[in-house]
C-alpha cells in the first residue's frame, strides 16, 4: 500500500496550470561576413597607407622648367626650388613651390604639377612691362607695381 499512496501523492502534487500560448519571437539572422567584412577592410587599408605611401615617395629625381624665358633664368628658378626638392615625390608641397617662384623678380605666375615617376614640371610665365612708375618701377599689363627698382631703364615704356 504504500506504493499507491505515493503515487497518489504524486498526483495530487501535481498542478494542472491552464495553457498559455507561446510567443514564438522572429529568429534574427546576421550575415556576419557583410557586417564584418567593411571594417576589417578600411583596418587593412588604413594599415598599408603609410607602408605604401613610403615606397611611392621617391625623390623627385628630374625638374623640366617651361616657359618663355626673357628676364628670368632657368637656373634662378632651380635655386629657389633646390631647398625644398629633398622632399619626396608626393609629399613636396606644390603650393609652397610656387610661392618661391613666383616671389622671384619678373616672374608674373608659375604652374607646379608632377608629373610620375620622378618628375616636377615648372612653367613659368613672365611679367610683361607695359609702362614706368616713376623713376625706376615698372608696371605689368594688369597696372600691377612689380618692380619697384629695375636694373634697366626701359626708355620706350610710357610713364
Amino acid at each position: 500500500m504504500t506504493r499507491s499512496r505515493r503515487s497518489r501523492n504524486r498526483k495530487k502534487r501535481q498542478l494542472k496550470l491552464p495553457s498559455v500560448p507561446r510567443v514564438r519571437l522572429p529568429r534574427i539572422r546576421v550575415n556576419w561576413g557583410a557586417v564584418l567584412l567593411p571594417p576589417v577592410a578600411v583596418a587593412c587599408a588604413l594599415a598599408a597607407a603609410e607602408p605604401i605611401g613610403t615606397l611611392l615617395d621617391r625623390p623627385v629625381d628630374r625638374l623640366i622648367i617651361e616657359g618663355p624665358f626673357q628676364r628670368v633664368t632657368p637656373v634662378q628658378v632651380e635655386a629657389a626650388l633646390a631647398p625644398e626638392l629633398g622632399q619626396g615625390f608626393l609629399s613636396v608641397d606644390l603650393d609652397e613651390l610656387r610661392r618661391r617662384v613666383e616671389a622671384l623678380p619678373w616672374v608674373d605666375k608659375a604652374r607646379l604639377r608632377r608629373s610620375w615617376p620622378d618628375a616636377l614640371v615648372v612653367h613659368v610665365s613672365e611679367h610683361r612691362a607695359a609702362a614706368r612708375w616713376g623713376d625706376t618701377g615698372l608696371m605689368n599689363e594688369r597696372g600691377e607695381l612689380f618692380a619697384e627698382r629695375a636694373p634697366h631703364a626701359f626708355p620706350e615704356l610710357p610713364r
